[in-house]
């Protein structure tokens, strides 16, 4: 087993390690010779305890000098250890040598944000535009005080202790909104840690930006928004088929009368009709288009995938998918503004095109910020290659975006999934698939490619 500075070592570069008769360990380091007993490092081997005190011996101990690492240490038949250093040779005798076994009493001074002092016992919130809070504390030991050590945590932002410290204070910026707690630990100079910790706990608040409140009131905008496009795209529609519905009518009124230009009025009739029949595909396009980035809607999406299941499943190839996410999206239009961000994603269906030009007819506008494009006859590794064209296409554009939690311009986040269509699998399980591997991208980090997780089956 290797011990670091993780299990209490003062140094990791030690040059000899040697044992005396009262039970300590005796180790020469680059930073010096620290001591620990071998008792505690034997258990410590065992890997019963995860942490064993040292100490380190200096100048105020007899030492003259750092250790050459070049040079050997002994122990005399008199329990005397001889030890060679920079400014000649340190003897330690080992069986005078006390050891401080009370470890310091620790205190919580005052906190200090942003040069505003306050006492500790009275800290509860830390204000939500503070740039810099600091934590200062005293480590109470009548022998060496100046070689008390401390260790720190913050519950709700440190995952573990901090290595031991020799100042008395720590401090944190820029902490998320949330609920906090911070705790220190002092050591003796023997390395004996204080069973009982000091601590404050206390909350950062959130600014309104951050809040749910406002983040309801962005949805709720934006839902209303959708509503008002689409109510205004339907009142367009229908005066458009009732002025062709009038045209209709108007050339079979014409018809019915003119008897006598019946010839006439045929071809005048297939006119209309070829009219209408232009109007309704006409009609039937805007019905499958997306009217913001001209690709196809979520409807045209829906019957490119039932064609091409149907499709792959009578010739037995695989169908391939890709699930397109613009990361951070909201926080781009917080930033930009609604035309920066219906212009930014006309710019992503353009790369989405030219990415997979010639494997598949037309990507679609799924929802909002996301595309989805079906890819005839690609298994996952083409799939996860044409994800990666346009995760780097949209990349290399280079739209800044400086809300971006993973990025300084606009990035994708893209889900792969591919399955050879079968009885026992559905388009349904495809898209869930894909889906589960655009959350696969977004956890991982965001601007990432992904394929679904091990647990879920493509097309399932």
């Amino acid at each position: 087993m290797s011990f670091t500075l993780r299990e209490g070592l003062l140094g990791n570069a030690v040059f000899q390690m040697l044992e005396d008769a009262s039970g300590l360990f005796w180790m020469r380091a680059d930073i010096g010779v620290f001591t620990a007993r071998s008792d505690e490092m034997r258990l410590l081997d065992a890997g019963k305890p995860r942490f064993v005190p040292m100490r380190l011996l200096d100048g105020r101990d007899g030492l003259l000098g750092a250790p050459t690492p070049l040079s050997w240490a002994f122990q005399t038949a008199k329990g005397e250890i001889w030890s060679p250093t920079l400014k000649g040779v340190a003897i330690l005798d080992t069986r005078h040598f006390p050891e401080n076994l009370v470890p310091p009493r620790v205190y919580l001074e005052d906190v200090v944000v942003d040069g505003a002092v306050h006492p500790a016992r009275s800290f509860t919130t830390l204000g939500p535009r503070y740039k810099r809070v600091t934590f200062r504390y005293a480590g109470l030991s009548y022998q060496v005080p100046e070689r008390v050590r401390f260790r720190v945590m913050l519950e709700g932002f440190d995952s573990a202790w901090s290595e031991p410290l020799p100042g008395r204070e720590a401090t944190y910026t820029t902490l998320p909104p949330g609920e906090y707690t911070f705790k220190v630990r002092a050591a003796n100079n023997d390395g004996r840690w204080s069973e009982k910790v000091a601590s404050v706990s206390f909350r950062q608040p959130p600014l309104f930006r951050q809040s749910a409140t406002f983040f309801v009131l962005v949805a709720l905008a934006f839902s209303g928004a959708v509503a008002g496009l689409v109510a205004y795209r339907s009142r367009r529609l229908s005066r458009r088929r009732d002025e062709l519905e009038r045209l209709v009518a108007l050339r079979t009124e014409e018809i019915r009368r003119g008897s006598l230009l019946l010839e006439e009025q045929k071809r005048d009739l297939e006119k209309s009709q070829s009219l209408v029949r232009k109007a309704n595909e006409s009609l039937e396009l805007l019905a499958r288009t997306d009217a913001l980035t001209g690709l196809g809607n979520r409807r045209q999406a829906e019957e490119c995938l039932e064609r091409e299941w149907s499709r792959h499943l009578r010739e037995g190839a695989p169908l391939g998918m890709l699930m397109v996410d613009v990361d951070s999206f909201k926080t781009f239009n917080d930033c930009y503004g609604h035309q920066a961000g219906d212009d930014c994603l006309r710019r992503v269906a353009a790369v989405l095109v030219d990415s997979v030009r010639g494997l598949v007819d037309q990507p679609a506008r799924w929802g909002g910020e996301e595309f989805l494009l079906v890819l005839p006859g690609a298994a996952l590794d083409g799939a996860l290659r044409a994800a990666e064209r346009v995760r780097d296409g949209v990349e290399r554009m280079e739209i800044l975006h400086a809300g971006s939690a993973c990025s300084t311009v606009v990035t994708v986040s893209v889900g792969a999934a591919s399955v050879v269509p079968s009885d026992a699998n559905t388009p349904e399980g495809l898209l869930r698939a894909a889906d589960a591997a655009l959350y696969v991208a977004k956890q991982a980090g965001r601007n990432k490619v992904s394929a679904p997780p091990s647990s879920e089956p493509a097309g399932a």
